[in-house]
């Protein structure tokens, strides 16, 4: 055996040994989770907490309305209530894209503020560990409307604060 294929061995049992201890530690099945709905814009991962999602809905149709903020795409009705529609491309600074099967729209409603998102793909909703969020990005000017972060499927998620995002759009 020489020393390259003992190195690769010892790499191996490490590997092997740390998954092996991984497994061992205890979970704390009482640790506080989150609820998110994640969600694409273009090929992005972002996030919503679910606690101010009402519901979520296939796109109707969107009725413009003139001389509204470049953000404000229209509004719908849902059931006889008259919602707007917030484009979160305009907000975030990212190109925005059609409307199509895959569009969703999430009604939202934090502190007494309340409207329909367009979101470009539906993902999941998910139960987080309060232990997998990850701090916020420490970019203000940037990253204006986030909360925190946090790894999904691979790729770094950001969740966005909803709140943040309202006080934005509200005179």
């Amino acid at each position: 055996m020489n020393i390259h294929d003992k190195i690769l061995s010892e790499v191996k049992r490490l590997k092997n040994n740390k998954i092996a201890y991984e497994r061992a530690q205890p979970v704390d099945v009482d640790e506080k989770k989150i609820k998110l709905v994640i969600f694409m814009l273009l090929d992005d991962y972002y996030a919503l907490r679910a606690d101010y999602i009402k519901e979520i809905l296939i796109c109707p149709k969107i009725t413009y309305v003139p001389l509204e903020s470049d953000f404000i795409l229209g509004v719908i009705s849902v059931r006889g209530d008259i919602e707007s529609v917030l484009d979160l491309h305009i907000l975030l600074g990212i190109p925005s894209t059609e409307i199509s099967a895959t569009s969703r729209l999430v009604i939202a409603e934090i502190n007494g503020i309340r409207s329909a998102i367009l979101l470009d793909r539906l993902i999941d909703v998910i139960d987080v560990s309060q232990s997998t969020i990850l701090p916020p990005i420490a970019c203000p000017t940037r990253f204006p409307f986030t909360e925190c972060g946090l790894e999904f499927k691979d790729k770094f998620t950001i969740v966005l604060d909803l709140d943040k995002i309202f006080k934005k759009i509200t005179p």
